[in-house]
């Protein structure tokens, strides 16, 4: 079955990613053919070639993904989907398509279509297999890092993320299956016996004293509160500590709603 190759044309100066495409072809080969758009061709993607290359720039291409003829549609649509959701890429359709815009009613139907392939255990398992693989090239996982960090530093991107996320925690069923018990469980076995590197820690120790710096007035209140007496449901505790191992709630939880008049049942006490 003949391989079929999934890409990224990235900004060849902030190797931001820009367009997500498929190909037969070698990738040096199908690079040659973005560079040289036709005059007729009016896309997003054309029109930033063009910019560059009125710069003296072309993009540079990387292989995300190495799939087969049979499953080439649903992976561009996957990757189209996730790197959407982090950069303003230039495709002007949700992909597999063969590069022809999908109509509304096609994309309800590939989505139901998709949602039962999920409720698969061996569906799921080698699209599992899949993307431990693709996270094993030191490339891809750079070109992700990069990616994250140079849209977080975005002002707007941030406020989107923000109200994204609010909006998901308001669905109770979003809050109680984002993940399961078996889920929760295999996470905490990964995890036992496992130690940060020597790097990991240094980098998290500086990164701590930054947030302190930054943050003083925050953290010294924070801290206060930590040793003073709270009610919780009309249940004394000597501080937030003490309900925090009592209840199974991290204390930084406990301390916000502590502040939010969302929570009237967390207080502290004689407050």
């Amino acid at each position: 079955m003949k391989k079929v190759f999934i890409y990224s044309l990235n900004c060849p100066i902030s190797n931001e990613i820009r367009y997500i495409g498929k190909t037969v072809q070698p990738l040096k080969q199908r690079l040659k053919c973005h560079v040289n758009p036709p005059n007729n061709d009016l896309t997003y993607r054309a029109n930033w070639i063009r910019s560059l290359k009125e710069q003296g720039l072309k993009p540079t291409i990387n292989l995300i993904e190495e799939c087969l003829e049979n499953n080439w549609g649903e992976r561009e649509i996957y990757w189209i989907d996730f790197y959407s959701k982090l950069t303003n890429l230039t495709n002007h359709s949700k992909g597999g398509n063969g590069g022809h815009i999908v109509k509304i009613s096609t994309r309800e139907k590939l989505s139901i279509t998709y949602q039962e392939k999920w409720k698969d255990p061996e569906y799921r398992k080698n699209m599992s297999n899949m993307s431990k693989e693709l996270w094993k090239d030191e490339t891809h996982k750079e070109n992700m890092s990069f990616t994250r960090k140079e849209l977080w530093k975005d002002e707007n991107y941030r406020k989107k993320m923000s109200d994204m996320s609010k909006e998901l925690w308001k669905d109770e069923n979003y809050r109680k299956n984002r993940i399961t018990d078996e889920g929760k469980e295999k996470i905490r076995q990964s995890k036992l016996g496992t130690t940060h590197t020597q790097k990991s820690k240094d980098l998290m120790s500086v990164k701590h004293k930054e947030f302190w710096n930054n943050n003083k007035e925050y953290m010294m209140e924070k801290r206060k509160h930590r040793f003073t007496q709270i009610i919780i449901d009309n249940i004394e505790y000597i501080s937030i500590g003490e309900a925090s191992r009592v209840l199974g709630i991290n204390s930084g939880t406990i301390y916000r709603r502590v502040k939010s008049d969302k929570y009237p049942n967390y207080k502290l006490s004689g407050g």
